[in-house]
């Protein structure tokens, strides 16, 4: 039981996911049937369009009977391939005084490129770094391009001493090379960036042009950004550093921290994105006995045709989606036959050039089940009484007289008329378990993201994300229920943390000062990679492992700053039929979900920091999403969950 507010928590309404348009109608045969949770589609063996897209589908119920109905929805997200050949960035660096200035700086940029390429880049495609240094000894390649970020990571470092006259000609040299490897991989065109750091005093004349040449270098093969690491002054960062980019737009110095980022995000918006999205269409058939409720579409009204042996086909279309914006429809269906009703799709995506490609939509396989309806009866009409008038009494005009014997009158002896009679018995049929949310209780599994990045800082307030959600679960601690009720009932809490690993800090129990404690120690093991797939096994397991109460609802809250990274996915990984990491996830998540346990997912951090559309699929329903652009936002979130774990059904 959670001791939350009394305030009814409106649920956050999911951006859902949207559909795509759909043309050529092509079923499949083997979709997995998916009764009332969502599964992530496996993209269609055949790949001729280069835009493609995630869609999920899902059942209100799997189970209703031929007296009621139930919604299906369905999202969809298209997307087209950026940066077909891979993204590969050079780090220059140069001894310093200011070197840790400059190592902060490659490494902020660093991390946003691993963000934004696992949201965005191809299945098949990768980020890749190098790390040269130089100094006026000479050059050296420290890390050659790879996409071992750890790597890379351990290399963005270089020596705090004063070196005014760098070989940088030389360490163009070197980059340009490893810039060149790369590109003989590959048939498609990579996207680059050269990130240099350069400085000399303003009056050497020799070493302008040397730093001048090596930029000219590297202008002429990719695109340069150049930052000054030393304190501005009357001699440095004057000349010729902010003259080594193609505009000032790509310099920054020592002052500036942070514009680095800042460039580098501008950069990436404008990388080629491939083809276009022209169109995308979506269909759903509905088999033979089972109806389309009319009107009750959500998303836009479908195109309703008829299909082979009595199907229903419903069809809905959009021209020039946007790539990774979500679309989404709903609609209710019912059947007056009780059987078991397939409900199959398929979502077509057209890009620019009018090539396509296909993807099937889950299957949902509905119960229908037989049950006594009743339909309400109008009540009869109320007789209305209408009076009569009675004729006048006959006076009589004349009294005879006359004398009789009586003869006696035999007594009738009534016969009752056999009739029928229908009487109507109203029947009641009521199945109801009175729900108290105090009794209510739940072995919570608390999953938090202990990567790099929850260094950063939030929003407001200037705490580290770190700080932040531990802070909030603290709080949402507090909100339990540890003591024993008089039945036995109370909840119990794991703590669970994870990066490029996952591991229990604390198992189920009832201590909060144990869970308190786990907490307080999951800083210590701070380290790099987001393996959301892992932390949601590593929930699963710590619900397994108990001990746990058979009254308790199972829950697990995870809440994450990023995108996944580092997990496995496609040919040759440990989760072969996944085309991308948000399979993997998504996958993780399903099995956790099929336990029988409610998933709450939230993303910390800014619009692009959080892959939104991924922890909400992920998530049991829409609404167990949740977004928190600050860490301020994370209290009141902990609460709102509170409300639902105790919620009455």
């Amino acid at each position: 039981m959670i001791r939350h507010p009394r305030v009814r928590f409106a649920a956050l309404a999911g951006l859902l996911l949207g559909l795509g348009a759909l043309a050529g109608l092509q079923m499949p045969t083997d979709g997995a049937a998916a009764a009332g949770r969502s599964v992530p589609a496996v993209l269609a063996a055949s790949r001729t369009g280069r835009c493609s897209g995630t869609i999920s589908a899902t059942l209100g119920t799997g189970e209703t009977t031929v007296c009621a109905g139930t919604t299906v929805s369905l999202t969809l997200s298209p997307y087209c391939p950026i940066c077909p050949g891979g993204m590969h960035v050079i780090f220059v660096h140069t001894d310093t005084p200011q070197a840790r200035w400059q190592e902060s700086e490659s490494r902020k940029v660093l991390d946003d490129m691993e963000r934004w390429a696992a949201r965005y880049m191809d299945a098949g495609t990768k980020l890749k770094a190098a790390v040269v240094e130089y100094d006026n000894g000479g050059a050296q390649t420290q890390a050659r391009l790879t996409d071992n970020m750890n790597t890379v990571h351990g290399q963005l470092m270089a020596d705090t001493t004063y070196n005014a006259r760098g070989k940088a000609v030389d360490a163009a040299k070197l980059a340009l090379r490893e810039l060149d490897q790369a590109r003989r991989g590959t048939k498609e065109s990579p996207c680059e960036v050269v990130i240099m750091y350069a400085y000399t005093k303003s009056h050497y004349q020799d070493q302008r042009a040397i730093l001048l040449d090596a930029a000219d270098m590297i202008k002429a093969k990719a695109k340069l950004m150049v930052g000054c690491p030393m304190d501005p002054g009357s001699w440095y960062c004057r000349g010729p550093e902010p003259e080594m980019p193609t505009s000032q737009r790509y310099f920054t110095k020592f002052s500036e921290s942070g514009r680095l980022r800042r460039m580098v995000q501008d950069e990436m918006a404008n990388f080629p994105k491939g083809a276009d999205v022209r169109s995308m269409s979506l269909s759903q058939v509905l088999p033979a006995g089972l109806a389309y409720e009319s009107g009750s579409a959500t998303g836009g009204d479908p195109a309703i045709a008829s299909g082979a042996d009595g199907q229903t086909v419903l069809s809905w279309s959009w021209t020039a989606p946007k790539t990774m914006q979500s679309y989404s429809v709903t609609y209710r269906v019912k059947s007056e036959t009780p059987a078991s009703y397939p409900v199959r799709g398929e979502a077509v995506i057209m890009d620019s050039g009018r090539l396509t490609q296909k993807l099937p939509v889950p299957e949902q396989l509905l119960a229908v089940a037989p049950a006594i309806c009743f339909t309400p009866t109008p009540e009869p009409p109320t007789a209305t009484a209408t009076a009569t008038e009675l004729p006048p009494t006959a006076t009589a005009s004349a009294t005879a007289s006359v004398t009789a014997s009586a003869t006696p009158v035999p007594t009738a002896t009534l016969t009752p008329t056999p009739s029928r009679y229908t009487i109507y018995l109203p029947f009641l049929h009521w199945e109801k378990t009175i729900c108290v949310p105090e009794s209510v209780y739940a072995d919570v599994i608390l999953v938090l993201d202990m990567s790099t990045s929850m260094y950063r800082t939030t929003r407001e307030g200037g705490r580290s994300k770190h700080e932040a959600a531990l802070g909030a679960a603290r709080s949402f601690l507090d909100l339990l229920s540890w003591a024993a009720d008089n039945a036995g009932g109370h909840d119990q809490v794991a703590v669970v943390g994870f990066n490029d690993l996952a591991w229990t800090a604390s198992s189920l129990g009832s201590d909060q000062a144990i869970a308190l404690q786990a907490l307080e120690q999951l800083p210590g093991r701070i380290a790099q990679g987001t393996r959301l797939d892992l932390a949601l096994y590593q929930a699963r397991d710590a619900l397994r492992a108990g001990p746990r109460l058979s009254t308790n609802r199972p829950t697990v809250i995870l809440l994450t700053d990023g995108l996944p990274n580092r997990v496995p996915f496609g040919p040759g990984s440990e989760q072969p039929g996944c085309p991308d990491q948000e399979c993997t996830v998504l996958r993780a998540a399903a099995q956790l979900k099929a336990d029988g346990t409610r998933l709450f997912t939230i993303g910390l951090g800014e619009d692009d920091d959080v892959l939104q559309v991924l922890l909400r699929g992920a998530a049991s329903q829409a609404g167990d999403f949740f977004f928190a652009p600050d860490g301020d936002d994370l209290a009141g979130i902990y609460r709102q969950i509170a409300g639902r774990i105790t919620e009455c059904p």
